[in-house]
Parts: structure tokens; sequence; C-alpha cells
């Protein structure tokens, strides 16, 4: 994280507050299969490809304690793997399994629906409507 700047990290910050808002506003009344700081690591790794726990510590601004619970569930629920790094033994690498893969990509199509489904109502609330 020392390549990062300080806007980097602000932005980086608020990212993540309004995606819980979004989440917040978005699935509180729906089913998901994982707490949404499971979703936020598998979108983390699907953008990102295999990361250390380390490197998605310092991109989620969590900490090793926090993840730990976080990488136990997706991992025992099959949607990541972990394991050594091949130049660093001590370094812990995390990927997406393609239960993962499918997980980020079928929650994805969920928000977007949601989204257009949101934004739909909301035009109609102001009294426009499509043209």
């Amino acid at each position: 994280m020392s390549g990062q700047s300080m806007a980097d990290t602000w932005m980086a910050k608020h990212f993540i507050t309004d995606l819980y808002a979004t989440y917040r506003q978005f699935f509180c009344l729906s089913v998901l299969p994982l707490p949404i700081s499971c979703f936020m690591v598998l979108f983390m790794l699907q953008e990102y490809g295999e990361l250390s726990v380390k490197d998605i510590c310092a991109r989620l601004f969590l900490t090793r304690q926090q993840m730990t619970p976080i990488l136990r569930k997706l991992v025992t629920d099959g949607y990541a793997k972990k394991g050594p790094s091949l130049s660093d033994r001590r370094c812990i690498m995390v990927e997406l399994t393609e239960a993962g893969r499918t997980a980020v990509q079928e929650y994805w199509e969920d928000l977007c629906q949601r989204f257009a489904e949101h934004k739909k109502k909301e035009v109609h609330s102001f009294g426009f409507s499509r043209g």
C-alpha cells in the first residue's frame, strides 16, 4: 500500500462506505448466500486475481483478525481456496474457485437488476416517463 496516494486511500475508503450503503439499500430485504464482507473479498479477487491475505486486507482496510473468519467462510463454502505463495511460503495466497466466480457473476447480475428497478422507480417518482 506504500504506492497509494492519500487521494487513492480516501477514494477507496469512500468506495467501501458507498458499497455498504448500497448493500443496505438494495439487499437488506433479500437473502444473500454470504455476508457482504465475503462478497467484497470475492469482488476483489475477481478484479485482481490471486492475492495475498496481506494485500486483500490492505485494499479493503481490514485487519488480519477481521479477515480470518471471512476467508474461513469462503474456503469452507468452496468459493475460494488458499495456499502458500510459490515465491514465499510464509505468504498465504487466496484465489477464486469456479463456485466463487459464479457467485460473483450472479451477485453482480442481481445488483444490476436492482439498480435498474430502483432507477425506474426513481424516474417515475418524479413524474417522468421514458419516451
